[in-house]
């Protein structure tokens, strides 16, 4: 109950923000529902802020907030697209165990650019050490990568592996929250203002 008032908290901190997408992945043992500000489309740069909620089979539960600064590389004609940001986490475990931890992060992203369905190689990856981790957990780390098409100027489908693990203290083994090959679709709820 206290991470669904963390997140509505964060949500409440940009009050001037409208709500620019809403992104739905899904794997045979996991989903993930996302709440974007500030979508972007594969040539824009800016800055991305998204609250996400994932819950897997064994009933562990845990929400997100990102911040993601990304670059405008592609904008000005290169294939790469850049970004760093800081990602907080709030989990509880389905044994009772709860992880907090805040994580800095970076994206790479390759664009193929085509007239027809643009697509675009991403990884994301985000890592907090212990100075970081809080409550039961001493570190935890992110990766996402995934391959992505767009559909139509408002929707991108996409499918990727996402792999969450978290170091609980009182155990040296690694927690999986998610080790899963994926399958996702994101709206874009403000048209990219910039197309191709």
């Amino acid at each position: 109950m206290r991470y669904a008032l963390l997140l509505l908290v964060s949500l409440l901190a940009f009050p001037s923000a409208r709500a620019a997408g809403l992104a739905m992945n899904l794997s045979s043992e996991t989903g993930e529902f996302t709440y974007l500000l500030g979508s972007r489309g594969f040539l824009e740069g800016g800055v991305d802020v998204g609250f996400s909620f994932l819950y897997n089979r064994r009933e562990d539960a845990m929400v997100s907030a990102e911040v993601l600064s990304l670059g405008q590389q592609a904008e000005l004609g290169q294939p790469w697209q850049l970004g760093v940001g800081a990602k907080i986490f709030g989990a509880r475990l389905a044994d009772n165990r709860e992880l907090t931890a805040v994580a800095l992060g970076a994206r790479l992203g390759y664009i193929i650019p085509s007239r027809v369905a643009p697509m675009a190689f991403v990884t994301e990856a985000f890592f907090a050490p212990s100075v970081t981790s809080f409550a039961d957990s001493q570190r935890m780390f992110e990766l996402d990568s995934r391959l992505e098409i767009e559909i139509t100027p408002t929707a991108l489908g996409y499918v990727g592996y996402r792999l969450v693990t978290a170091r609980m203290v009182d155990n040296d083994d690694d927690v999986e929250l998610d080790d899963n090959v994926h399958i996702g679709i994101r709206f874009n709820l403000v048209p990219p203002r910039s197309r191709r």
